[in-house]
């Protein structure tokens, strides 16, 4: 049996004991009290599901080693696996920590967002585990297409030189062939390796009372029928605002992805919520991370992006050394952290923090053109503001380089392991 698991058995036991002794005056009450916030704080911390996987790095140019640590479920430890095999490097999982020859440079822990605060306090780096993308309508859809990116308007007109039109069908009949036949193939191709799906059940909750926005070619016939349907998602109506989630594809969704089926949905998504009025529509979640995919498609379209708090599992992140694989991480995987995290309020309430990106631009690239570079490749909507962490030899000329840009700042660092006491003294 591990320590963590001795640690919950006893706390397990203590709380029950006490909870039949509280009923019998209010002199047990703070014993009971505080033996629920224990039990409550190894559960959170420790959950069942999650694991320690010690991950081996080495960058195939020139041969330099490594390693990370990750606790955490399968699908956290795949996504940063996959984040680092982005940016060109080979990694190889194992269970068993002495199976690397290096110690770790990077530790990443899983946790509960209730708890997020306490690693804050004890150096860590803490980062949502999921952020949001928000679009704003309330000023009309003229006002939307002003703010999209060039690669958005770039779309847009593609989807009318290849006239795509939408529907708005029920989905109540055709949800159960919708996920065997669109959603799940788009998920796996979509997610190779490892497709992070939701159930029929949680699909099927998620679909009450929703409409299904369907994409066609001009020649279907309304309303289209599922095999006439190229792609299509759901969308949930609350009062003023909305949820648009759960996109599939029909057919092959390579052949889809090429065509621009999946901007053709969250377009047409935008402009359906605006005719009804909608002021606020909800594109869904995505990791933490200013270089992911899924972020910067949704950010193109105008939307803002915010962190989630509600049962979601936040990612607290500490740099061991100053070695080359935390400076690689920052510089290809610049993670979106909480620039300030307080305790739970009286009332339970977790409050909800500001945002900021966190980037590497070493001291040789430190310039106008390598500012406005990182600036335009890396800042979005949403971020309080985005802190380039460098070596520089100059910190008073940097800092004039940095007053050119909105919301970016020069973070002199010259050893990593000190990066996250700097980070979060910016909020105290």
């Amino acid at each position: 049996m591990t320590e963590s698991v001795r640690l919950k058995s006893l706390i397990k036991d203590s709380y029950t004991a006490l909870a039949e002794k509280a009923t019998q005056g209010q002199a047990c009450w703070a014993a009971f009290r505080l033996a629920r916030g224990l039990r409550l704080f190894a559960e959170l911390l420790i959950p069942q599901r999650f694991f320690r996987t010690t991950v081996a790095v080495a960058d195939p140019a020139n041969g330099r080693r490594a390693s990370f640590t990750v606790w955490g479920n399968k699908s956290g430890v795949w996504y940063l696996s996959r984040c680092f095999e982005r940016s060109g490097l080979a990694v190889h999982e194992t269970r068993d920590s002495q199976m690397t020859s290096t110690p770790p440079s990077i530790k990443f822990v899983w946790h509960n967002c209730a708890v997020s605060w306490k690693f804050r306090q004890n150096g860590w780096l803490v980062l949502p585990g999921q952020v949001r993308s928000q679009v704003d309508l309330s000023r009309g859809m003229d006002a939307v297409r002003a703010r999209f990116l060039r690669s958005a308007k770039a779309a847009v007109r593609s989807i009318t030189r290849q006239g795509l039109v939408y529907h708005i069908v029920p989905c109540d009949e055709i949800l159960r062939r919708f996920y065997d036949e669109m959603y799940l193939p788009y998920r796996e191709v979509r997610f190779a390796g490892n497709p992070i799906v939701k159930d029929f059940e949680s699909v099927r909750r998620f679909a009450k009372g929703s409409v299904m926005l369907a994409v066609t070619d001009s020649r279907a016939k309304p309303p289209p029928k599922l095999e006439d349907m190229l792609g299509a998602l759901i969308i949930r109506q609350n009062g003023k605002s909305a949820t648009a989630d759960l996109p599939g594809l029909n057919g092959d969704p390579l052949v889809a992805l090429e065509r621009g089926v999946v901007e053709a949905l969250y377009y047409f998504s935008l402009e359906w919520c605006s005719s009804r009025g909608i002021e606020r529509l909800d594109l869904g979640q995505s990791h933490p991370f200013l270089d992911d995919g899924i972020l910067r498609f949704k950010t193109k379209w105008g939307a803002t992006v915010e962190a989630t708090q509600a049962g979601v599992h936040n990612l607290a992140v500490r740099f061991v050394d100053n070695g080359w694989l935390g400076r690689h991480f920052l510089a290809n995987h610049p993670p979106i952290v909480y620039c300030s995290h307080k305790p739970p309020t009286a009332d339970r309430k977790l409050p909800t923090p500001g945002l900021i990106g966190v980037a590497r631009l070493p001291a040789g690239e430190l310039s106008y053109r390598g500012l406005r570079r990182l600036w335009r490749s890396r800042m979005i909507n949403g971020l309080r503001e985005l802190l380039i962490v460098s070596d520089p030899d100059s910190p008073d000329e940097s800092q004039r380089l940095a007053a050119q840009f909105p919301g970016v700042r020069i973070l002199p660092c010259y050893d990593l392991r000190y990066l996250a006491e700097a980070v979060n003294s910016l909020s105290r």
